[in-house]
C-alpha cells in the first residue's frame, strides 16, 4: 500500500513527492484466511444432517440453518422472529424454557433438553437439543443450540419396553417357568411362577447349578445339552 504527498513551493510548483510504502501482505493473507474460514464453516452449518439455532436471549430465532427443512419442513427463514415455544408439545414447554433459562443465567454452561416439536406437514418429532451462549460470559449475542431428530431412537426404545413389558407378563403368567443360566449351568434368572410348582423361592435359586437340584443321575445329561447348546448359539 503507497500513499503519496506531493510537496509545492510558494507558487504551487512541485518540488518533491514523499512517499510511504507499507507491506500489508500479512493483512492481506489473514483477511483471506478469514474468508476463506468463514465460507468454509457456512458450508458446514448449512450441509449439516443437525439443526443449527440461534436464539435471542428471550428465546426468538435469530438464525435457523437449512437442514430444518429436511428434518421438520420449515423454511430456513420461516420461523425467524418467532420462538420455538408455540410449535412444542405443550407437555415440553416448560422444561424447554428452564433449559433456556438456566443457559441464559450461567453463560458458557452447556444444557440440553429432548422435547416433541411440531412438523409442518403436522405430527411430531421428537428433538434432543444442546445449547450454550454465544459468548462465553454474556448471553447478549444470544445462544447456540444444536437439535438432532431423534424420533426413531425413541420410538425403537418405546417398542422395546412394550416388548419387555409383554414377554414379562408372559412369563409370569404361563403354566411353565422360565429361567436363565449362565456357560456354567448357574441360575442368573428364574420365572416367580418356579415357586409354585417347586417350592423354592426366586432368591434360593439364583445362583445355583444343576448339581445342587438335579437328581444326581441325570445331571450329565443336564450338562452335556447345556455345552451344547452353548457350542450352536441360536439353535434349538
Amino acid at each position: 500500500r503507497d500513499e503519496a504527498v506531493t510537496l509545492r513551493d510558494g507558487d504551487g510548483r512541485p518540488l518533491c513527492v514523499q512517499g510511504v510504502m507499507s507491506d500489508i501482505t500479512a493483512l492481506v493473507e489473514a483477511s483471506e484466511a478469514l474468508r476463506r474460514g468463514e465460507e468454509r464453516f457456512r458450508a458446514l452449518i448449512e450441509n449439516a444432517s443437525d439443526l443449527i439455532t440461534v436464539l435471542s436471549p428471550d428465546g426468538v430465532y435469530t438464525y435457523q440453518s437449512p437442514s430444518i427443512q429436511r428434518v421438520l419442513g420449515y423454511a430456513a427463514d420461516d420461523l425467524l422472529g418467532d420462538t420455538p415455544f408455540g410449535r412444542m408439545h405443550p407437555d415440553d414447554v416448560e422444561a424447554a424454557r428452564a433449559a433456556l433459562g438456566a443457559m441464559v443465567a450461567a453463560p458458557g454452561t452447556s444444557h440440553t433438553v429432548q422435547f416433541r416439536f411440531q412438523h409442518r406437514e403436522g405430527g411430531w418429532r421428537v428433538l434432543e437439543s444442546t445449547g450454550r451462549t454465544l459468548l462465553p460470559d454474556s448471553a447478549e449475542a444470544g445462544v447456540l443450540v444444536v437439535s438432532r431428530d431423534v424420533t426413531e431412537r425413541e420410538e425403537a426404545a418405546e417398542a422395546l419396553q412394550r416388548s419387555e413389558e409383554h414377554f414379562r407378563r408372559l412369563i409370569e403368567n404361563g403354566t411353565d417357568y422360565v429361567m436363565i443360566v449362565d456357560t456354567t449351568g448357574a441360575i442368573t434368572y428364574i420365572g416367580p411362577n418356579a415357586e409354585r410348582m417347586l417350592g423354592y423361592t426366586a432368591e434360593e435359586m439364583m445362583g445355583t447349578r444343576p448339581a445342587d437340584l438335579l437328581h444326581p443321575e441325570d445331571v450329565d445329561l443336564a450338562m452335556s445339552v447345556l455345552a451344547d447348546i452353548v457350542a450352536h448359539p441360536g439353535e434349538m
